[in-house]
């Protein structure tokens, strides 16, 4: 088990079997990941590393006596446009080189991503109880480039033993408008459904960025967000129980992102459940309703009571694969349903029991809750 600020984590979703450490140099592996500030106006498209340049953790951020090195690798002392080895990142992008004052450096773009990865190296900690991994870093070359960098871009060092995770949204990118009826005397069900896109909204991102936010909050992990079109899947949920289909996202997956070693995929995807309606000392399920949205329903029964109702639903489902064995390592669904009466509306609208805001917020609130859940459930062990 693992232990990160009292609290017992799932271990075998941090276990790690790449090398950590070359003993004959008394240096651990690891990775420096570069990111763009996107939090920044006009965030850094474009990076320059001086061939043989490294990068420094301050002493103050340490509480050590001395600032610690960090070493890139793929770019040594006199690489160059003259040197025989082309050169790429470890994610396979290509590198241009630049001659300023008589200095080489390595030039990458960004291209579509917001973070690139350059192996690296630092100094083993003094003691067990000591790691370097995830710390940012500065730029040792020039501190005008470092305080410049820290504004537009990130610098930041983890070891081999974290892994790193990316992860892929397809939750609330659609919501589904639901009207349930039943007809007097049928057993038949008469659901009519709409479905709205809000891929433009906030929300659409709303699911994946909680997800990574718990995770750094849980611990100080290497986290990605990727845009499910990135991957180019055609996955729904409870497709990695086929082996086929398995194998297929993780193929897909090394192709279009080229993952680091010691890799876990997060796939978050629209669940196809009965619609659960919560409320508070009971639950009733309806029709089958997928990912998130509303449904509306003109009679549903509690404790003997017939009353109308608007639900707020969130079904997803969450799935955890480890790219180097290619093993699922989790598999979590999620169902909840947050109710209104429809006496709050006035003109038999149910639909209209929240106004606009209202009803974003409250799908807001549930991604957050809901997504919170499940992490705390899958990392955090009982």
């Amino acid at each position: 088990m693992k232990f990160i600020n009292g609290i017992l984590l799932n271990a075998a979703l941090f276990s790690c079997s790449v090398a950590y450490a070359d003993q004959a140099t008394n240096l651990e592996n690891g990775r420096l990941k570069i990111c763009q500030n996107m939090n920044v106006q006009n965030p850094g498209k474009t990076i320059e590393i001086p061939t043989g340049g490294n990068f420094i953790i301050p002493s103050d951020k340490l509480g050590t006596k001395n600032p610690v090195t960090i070493t890139q690798t793929n770019f040594p002392t006199g690489a160059g446009e003259n040197s025989e080895v082309k050169f790429k990142t470890p994610d396979g992008y290509a590198v241009k080189f630049e001659q300023k004052n008589s200095a080489n450096f390595a030039e990458i773009d960004f291209k579509d991503y917001p973070c690139i990865y350059l192996n690296a190296q630092a100094p083993l900690p003094d003691t067990k109880d000591m790691t370097f991994s995830g710390s940012f870093v500065s730029p040792a070359w020039n501190k005008t480039v470092a305080s410049r960098n820290t504004q537009t871009i990130s610098y930041r060092y983890f070891d081999s033993l974290d892994p790193t995770y990316y992860i892929a949204s397809d939750v609330g990118k659609n919501i589904e408008f639901v009207v349930h009826d039943m007809q007097t005397g049928s057993r038949l069900n008469h659901d009519s459904k709409d479905i709205a896109s809000i891929a433009n909204t906030p929300i659409a991102q709303g699911a994946e960025n909680k997800f990574r936010s718990e995770l750094e909050n849980l611990n100080q992990l290497d986290v990605n967000v990727l845009k499910f079109s990135q991957l180019d899947l055609d996955v729904k949920a409870n497709d990695v129980k086929d082996a086929e289909k398995l194998n297929a996202i993780i193929s897909k997956f090394k192709m279009n992102v080229k993952p680091q070693p010691n890799s876990r995929l997060v796939l978050l995807l629209p669940l196809s459940e009965p619609v659960k309606l919560e409320f508070s000392n009971t639950a009733v399920y309806g029709s089958k309703v997928e990912g998130l949205g509303f449904y509306a329903d003109k009679r549903v029964e509690v404790n003997s009571v017939s009353l109308g109702v608007l639900c707020v639903f969130f079904n997803f489902q969450t799935v955890i694969i480890d790219v180097d064995s290619g093993k699922v390592m989790a598999v979590k669904n999620y169902v909840a349903g947050h109710v209104i009466p429809a006496s709050r509306t006035s003109d038999g609208n149910i639909f209209n029991a929240l106004n606009d805001n209202e009803k974003f917020n409250t799908i807001g609130r549930m991604i957050s809750e809901g997504v919170s859940k499940v992490v705390t459930e899958i990392f955090v062990s009982k």
